[in-house]
């Protein structure tokens, strides 16, 4: 195998993406892109708050989270 097919096959992979969200400086939670459609939500303390299929979903199940913990 060489490196260039190794890059290539490396860069086809779909891995996790992890975003935070932020109000200011205040992290609110952040979430992770399982999938082209599939969300997971956290809370500040890394609670989790489900699963998603639409990124709009899992912003406001965040802000709820943040909401109540104020």
């Amino acid at each position: 195998m060489t490196k260039g097919s190794t890059t290539a096959a490396h860069s086809n992979a779909q891995e996790p993406r992890e975003y935070s969200v932020y109000f200011g400086r205040e992290r609110l939670g952040r979430f992770v892109r399982l999938d082209k459609r599939l969300f997971e939500a956290f809370d500040r303390y890394d609670q989790a708050l489900g699963t998603f299929r639409k990124r709009k979903e899992v912003l406001a199940a965040i802000y709820a989270a943040s909401g109540e913990s104020r």
